[in-house]
Order: C-alpha cells, then structure tokens, then sequence
C-alpha cells in the first residue's frame, strides 16, 4: 500500500514563528512538537503535457496526483480548458485526467478526443441536478489514496460534486470512486475513467476533502465541507472533522467512522477538530487541502492556502495524530505570485502535498495559479519543494 497525508507543535518558518497546541491527549510542554520550514525553492515546474502535443496549451488546476506501483503517476485535475489565439474557450471540461511515465511525473500524457480533454467522472441526471443559474454539472478531484496489495493497482479518488455557472460553484456533496491501474495495459490511448462506488457519499462534504493511507492500514479521510472558495466569509467558520474506513468499505458512508474526541464512531458525524488560529484569525483550511503521514519526519502534515484562499501564500500545520489537535500555521510564500485580491490577473490557491517531486528531504508542493507568464496559457498547476525539520517528542507511532 502507498503511504501519502496531527498534537502540540511550535512551527517556525523564516520570519515566522507561532505556538502549538497540545496534543490530544493531556501532555505536558515537554512533549510539543517544533517544525522550522526553510524558504521554498524559488524554481517550479508546470505540470502538463510536452510542447508539440494537442493539449500541450491547456489550463488546469486543482492537482491530485497517486504514484502507482511502476513509478508511473496518474494525475486528476479540476477545471480543464484550451484557448482559441483570441483568448476565447476552445473547449472547457469539468474534472480530466492524466498519467505520467516512471521518473517523469511533471509530463502528462494526455487522452485527446476530438481534440479535447475528457472528464474522468461524467454526471449521470440522477446523481444530482443542478439549478439554472449554474447549470454545469461535473466533479473535481479532492483526494486519492491506493491500495496496491493485490495484482493492480486500485486508485480510490473522492470528488467535489459541483454545479458551474455566473462565476458561481454550487456544491452538490462528495463522490467516490475508483480507478484500476494494470501496468502491464498502461492508459496510452485510452481514457482514465473513474468508477463511481457511491455517486453521493456525503451530501454535507463531511469527509474526502482530503485523504491518505496510514501506516496502520487505515484510510483517513477529512471534511470541512464546500467545495471552492465562492462562500467567502461563510466558509471561514466551517468545522472540519476527520474520520477513518478501510478500503473494503470506502463507498459505504455508513462504515466511516468519526472521531468524536474521544473514541471512534459510525453512530455521529464527529466532533470539530482543534486548529490553533493563525496570525489572521482563521483557523481551518478556506478550500483544497491534503494531509499526510511523514516518515521522515514521524509526524502528521497538513497543507494548504490560507484565509481568503486565492493568495500567494501556502500553510503548513503539524500534529501526532490524524486527529489533531493541529498547531498554529506556518505560511511561506509561493513563487511566481502575487495578491489576487490586489493583482486579480496573478494569484495562486489550493497548496497541496506532491510527494512525488520530494527530493532529498525536501516536501514536494503543488499549487495553482490563475495565470502563469507563457503565451497562451492562463492558468496551470504548479510544484516545487519546501524544506521542512521537526523536532520535539512524538506521542504518536
């Protein structure tokens, strides 16, 4: 199985640096954790298919990538779009999909038909239906785990059911599903299409926002509901909750079991989890985030961009338990952006975890960003690495 995704800390970033909280259960100062992030790598890479290719143009975000069991990578991404020269929509999709060869996880390849992209989850009319003034039905991807312990590779991905229109996301709850990888027939030529193991997991978005395989075996899986940033102010006070499933229970709602600061239990949605607040007030991640597990560093990491989401910052959170409770966030800056509230024509969002492009103790980062300097492309996912170590007593594995 593949390992990818909280706690008292004290993260220190250059120029930065705030108290933790306690971990879960009562402990004493002694055992805070204390996590310092060198600055990030001002180089990045733009994840995308090779120049002379039909899509090599195309505009994407909202990365989730899974390294499978070859060293090959299979890409999700939310929003898909190709310019005619006069800036106008060649085309535009909701959710594609995308796989790279071993060693070369920034290059896709890429399914064209008809010279466009195609989603990997089509909306069927009975899955969720969508008001008229967003009347765009489809689904972008929130996280993915993979089980590889049989004879393939079982690639489980949750979605944001979303309706698209007026400059509006609608949410439409959270779906599940799953994609085989044979790396004997790899997707060359074909599409990546995902199989709906449950069209509509959650309504509320109570899990799959973000998710990992931990060294226990388990899956799990958070939710801090909505998809986007569109609800503003509204989002920022939404709670965030965690639970946890195994993989042969993954499209069952009724078999996640939440925590509820205790115990684990199928019986409640859980109890919020304890975020120590920033310097701006917020507490919870504004929009896409992931976590993970870190051998390396034997901790919990958490990932994302803070309050109000389109900035051009990343925040990291550390924790010793899937739980949390999570410390105060460390921000950092990200190349190549700038305030989209100020310079709406540069901006960048959805900060994430890509272990794929970890190098020699550094934590791969992706993000997105509305517009990258390159003709014709307005909008792309970036990677780079930042520099993390942490120290302290770990109360957990």
């Amino acid at each position: 199985m593949l390992v990818v995704g909280g706690a008292a800390l004290l993260i220190g970033l250059v120029g930065c640096s705030e108290s933790g909280a306690q971990v879960a259960r009562p402990a004493s100062k002694s055992e805070s954790l204390k996590v310092v992030a060198t600055r990030v790598d001002p180089s990045t890479s733009s994840i995308g298919p090779a120049p002379g290719t039909p899509l090599a143009q195309v505009e994407r975000d909202a990365g989730v990538s899974a390294r499978l069991r070859d060293g090959s990578v299979v890409w999700f991404f939310g929003d898909t779009a190709v310019r005619f020269p006069s800036g106008a929509l060649r085309f535009f999709a909701v959710g594609s999909a995308a796989w790279s060869l071993p060693g070369e996880p920034a290059v896709t390849r890429d399914y064209v038909e008809n010279g466009e992209a195609v989603p990997f989850s089509e909306v069927q009319p009975s899955d969720f239906s969508c008001p008229t003034e967003a009347p765009t039905a489809g689904r972008w991807p929130l996280s993915a785990v993979v089980d590889s312990t049989g004879a393939t590779d079982r690639v489980v991905l949750w979605m944001g059911n979303v309706c698209l229109g007026g400059g509006q996301a609608i949410d439409r709850g959270v779906a599940v599903g799953e994609w085989i990888y044979d790396p004997a027939q790899p997707p060359i030529g074909r599409p990546i299409t995902v199989k709906l193991l449950n069209p509509r997991l959650f309504s509320d978005n109570a899990a799959g926002d973000a998710a990992f395989l931990d060294p226990d075996g388990r899956v799990y899986t958070y939710g801090c509901g909505g998809a986007g940033f569109t609800d503003g102010l509204s989002r920022r006070q939404r709670p965030c909750r965690v639970s946890r499933v195994g993989f042969a229970d993954i499209g069952n709602a009724a078999n996640y079991e939440f925590w509820d600061g205790r115990r684990w239990s199928v019986n409640e949605k859980g109890k919020p989890m304890a975020f120590q607040p920033g310097a701006n007030g917020s507490s919870n991640p504004q929009g896409a985030f992931s976590a993970m597990w870190d051998e390396e560093r034997r901790a919990y990491l958490m990932a994302y961009s803070p309050w109000p989401g389109f900035v051009p910052l990343g925040a990291i959170r550390v924790a010793n338990s899937p739980q949390g409770p999570w410390s105060a966030p460390a921000e950092f800056d990200l190349p190549e952006c700038s305030d989209g509230l100020t310079e709406p024509e540069r901006a960048c969002y959805g900060v994430n975890f890509q272990p794929d492009f970890s190098v020699n103790g550094r934590v791969g980062i992706g993000y997105s960003d509305r517009r990258v300097e390159s003709a014709m492309n307005r909008g792309a996912f970036l990677v780079t690495t930042i520099g993390l170590t942490v120290s302290g007593r770990r109360t957990g594995r």
